[in-house]
């Protein structure tokens, strides 16, 4: 049925200002005589696509057309990454992150340790050098047997047990 804006208005319980906002936003109508007539039709089928396509987007923002297909390959892509991680952890390639975040503070904690002994260790050393080059050798001297003992770090079988959660025992045999 063809009617008037006055019509119209009538009809959906809004005022002219929301049809001009509508024709606006791209509802059509038709000029006959120099009045703007609608499909009543028309416009309820307008205003449902519209409500879908408000709803489609606020539910995801950025996507107008759900591609099936399109999210199947991305459950897809995801489940193969997930495997993937599975396979590398049980194969022994992959740790747990607890794992290299407590094997790490052990490794800070050894290193801050070892470096805060070289004054006691060095300073009777110190009391009977006059020279400053000699005081910088000595000081190198112990800095580098302090970093060569951090690298040659390997952690006691308590602080495997730590990182780990079991015992060194178990953990072997299980991997």
């Amino acid at each position: 049925m063809k009617v008037n804006r006055k019509e119209l208005c009538e009809i959906f319980g809004i005022d002219e200002r929301t049809v001009y906002r509508w024709s606006e936003s791209g509802l059509q109508f038709t000029k006959i005589n120099r009045e703007n007539q609608y499909d009543t039709i028309y416009v309820h089928k307008w205003l449902l696509e519209r409500e879908i396509d408000k709803r489609i987007t606020e539910t995801r923002p950025g996507v107008e057309n759900y591609d099936l297909e399109q999210e199947r390959a991305r459950l897809a892509h995801h489940q193969a990454n997930i495997a993937e991680i599975s396979e590398k952890e049980k194969a022994g390639r992959l740790l747990p992150s607890e794992w290299v975040d407590k094997s790490w503070e052990l490794l800070v904690t050894s290193c801050r340790a070892r470096i805060l002994s070289i004054p006691t260790k060095s300073a009777h050393e110190f009391i009977h050098m006059t020279n400053i080059s000699e005081i910088q050798e000595c000081l190198k001297k112990h800095l580098y047997e302090a970093l060569k003992e951090l690298s040659e770090y390997v952690p006691t079988d308590e602080e495997l047990e730590e990182i780990t959660g079991e015992s060194v025992n178990d953990f072997i045999t299980s991997a």
